[in-house]
């Protein structure tokens, strides 16, 4: 149910995505940097992206990895659908629609994925699989204190956030995994919106409105009542493992 909620939300916002999504532009670009600066890129030819949504990650590795091979799976076909179009004069890569659970991917060299992993139900579990069939595996996601200042004010109108894990938790995760060589770290970005609507359209073409769990009128409420300027801030956590 929870996977299918996902879908529909990433399907629906594909074509907007792109026009609200600096913040996971940027997050995408220093995934692939410091990727590629902690290893050799000369090992490289297979390369699996989860959750590619429009493909900014591949965007990004063409640069340096033009010769590569690449799969993009996303759970949405409209995602897909979109970086396809982007992409339509490649003809090294190709695409997967599906559950990155579900999915036998072969081994690869490169296994990457951004600002994806914690719309997975058991995080635990795909980092998991996902680290048993690539050389290497590096990914962005959201930590548990994500959007706090946006969190706390839905707290009062009864709206339930999303929960993440911490860095603590994450980090004890793939350490669990024994990986030769590791980096773990975290970056801030702040956002600002003019008011709550304003938020609640943003996450919406962005597709990562899945969680602002509330009955119709406890939202209606928020919107109808909350005018103030919001500050939030994304936290991200990246990881880097190397087998």
């Amino acid at each position: 149910m929870f996977l299918k909620q996902v879908q529909n939300s990433f399907d629906r916002s594909a074509t907007s995505y792109e026009s609200v999504a600096q913040i996971q532009k940027l997050i995408a670009s220093t995934i692939v940097k410091e990727t590629l600066d902690s290893v050799s890129n000369k090992g490289i030819k297979q390369v699996v992206d989860i959750g590619t949504g429009t493909g900014f990650v591949i965007e990004e590795l063409l640069k340096y990895l033009p010769q590569a091979i690449y799969t993009a799976n996303d759970l949405a076909a409209g995602m897909i659908k979109i970086t396809k179009a982007k992409f339509i004069d490649f003809q090294n890569i190709n695409y997967l629609i599906g559950d990155a659970n579900t999915i036998d991917f072969k081994p690869s060299d490169l296994t990457i994925s951004s600002m994806a992993l914690q719309w997975f139900p058991d995080i635990k579990s795909i980092l998991r699989k996902l680290y048993h069939q690539t050389e290497l595996l590096s990914f962005s996601t959201l930590l548990k204190n994500n959007f706090s200042e946006w969190y706390a004010i839905l707290s009062k109108f009864d709206i339930s956030p999303p929960n993440f894990h911490t860095k603590k938790e994450l980090e004890e995760i793939c350490l669990n995994f024994n990986p030769s060589g590791y980096r773990f770290f975290n970056k801030s970005y702040m956002i600002n919106f003019n008011n709550a609507l304003e938020m609640v359209k943003y996450l919406k073409k962005l597709g990562a409105n899945i969680n602002n769990n509330g009955n119709q009128y406890s939202v209606k409420n928020l919107l109808d009542n909350y005018k103030e300027p919001i500050k939030t801030h994304y936290e991200v956590f990246f990881a880097i493992l190397e087998k």
